[in-house]
């Protein structure tokens, strides 16, 4: 078993750091997870970072983008269930989902236990200080609000364009916040599991990948804050006028409902021989682990991730948005490398 993480890598993240030393219940101790826990006692804090030449490889690709066509036209699901070319002929990775996913039930309630998420923060900043955000705010609202408490009135009624002026002279739109990037595009992985409800075994996800895979949300997080990810979203004119639900749907709903979306999927891996790579079963996603964690570009990981998140709100094929999702969100975009500026610590910013 490797040593524990030094307590220094258990502080949180920017002004999140006061408030958080308290000690918080282990969830899996509590019993609250079940079978499907994703670890249990201390093991869970055991997270320690990557040496430095595992860290070069594990971000050694963050540069890579999805291809421009790599909308996969998917196929039916089912074992086994070969994938379709994408437009420009190559092989490329393809999310197999259940055309109608009705279970709209998230797993917010299982979260990992705050430290966890912690030092998984921690070690995700270090692998991609430019493009990573810090997700324990997102799953744990009540630390994001401690944080912001003596900037809460200023908060109300900021829009994401609002202009925000900051001591010194600089003016920024709200979106380039921490504090909108945690109230906001909130898509996020809960846990990892190892075993199903029925006792199945999932596949080891290491530290090493657990680092990555929260790395991904966090940089998939990012990515939807951006300028260049709505556009992308609003300019698509291939998304039906109803949901398959008979309601109404366009890029402009679409991009309100994800901007204010709340939802925690579960992640656990499964080695599977078939072209499909990934799954949305509604309160979870399962990763095909025939590709290891570690050797997915960050595009495709970004991409295939929000495209299973789609399927997770309720949105199907036919709906084109789990494509939208996951080209607007896995084409790298070097504007995803803007400062969040936390408002906390300019508590005397203005809005002019």
């Amino acid at each position: 078993m490797s040593a524990r993480i030094p307590l220094l890598l258990l502080l949180p993240v920017a002004s999140l750091a006061s408030g958080l030393a308290a000690a918080v219940p282990d969830a899996c101790d509590a019993g609250s997870l079940g079978p499907s826990c994703s670890g249990s006692g201390s093991a869970l804090l055991q997270i320690p970072l990557a040496r430095d030449s595992a860290r070069q490889r594990l971000a050694q690709d963050v540069e890579e983008e999805v291809e421009e066509e790599e909308e996969h036209s998917g196929g039916k699901g089912g074992k086994g269930g070969a994938g379709k070319k994408d437009s420009g002929g190559s092989d490329a990775e393809v999310a197999y989902d259940k055309p109608k996913i009705k279970e709209r039930k998230d797993d917010r309630n299982n979260r990992m236990p705050l430290k966890e998420a912690l030092a998984l923060d921690k070690a995700a900043a270090a692998l991609f200080p430019q493009e990573f955000l810090p997700m324990m705010p997102v799953l744990y609202p009540g630390e994001m609000d401690k944080a912001d408490n003596g900037i809460a009135l200023k908060l109300e009624g900021l829009e994401r364009d609002t202009p925000i002026l900051l001591p010194g002279g600089t003016t920024i739109p709200y979106w380039q916040t921490l504090q909108y990037a945690n109230r906001n595009f909130r898509l996020f992985v809960t846990r990892f599991l190892l075993k199903s409800k029925g006792g199945k075994v999932w596949d080891v996800i290491t530290e090493d990948e657990r680092i990555r895979v929260w790395a991904m949300t966090g940089i998939a997080h990012k990515r939807m804050l951006t300028d260049e990810f709505k556009a992308c979203v609003m300019a698509r004119d291939d998304i039906p006028s109803h949901h398959r639900d008979g309601s109404s749907l366009s890029a402009a709903i679409f991009y309100e409902v994800l901007e204010h979306v709340y939802r925690g999927s579960s992640f656990h891996g499964e080695r599977k021989k078939t072209k499909a790579s990934a799954w949305a079963f509604g309160t979870g996603i399962k990763f095909n682990t025939m590709t290891k964690l570690l050797d997915k570009r960050m595009g495709s990981f970004v991409g295939l991730y929000l495209h299973e998140q789609g399927h997770n709100m309720g949105y199907g094929h036919a709906d084109k948005i789990p494509w939208v999702i996951q080209k607007c969100g896995g084409a790298k975009k070097a504007a995803a490398y803007f400062k969040a500026y936390d408002l906390a610590e300019s508590p005397d910013f203005t809005v002019p």
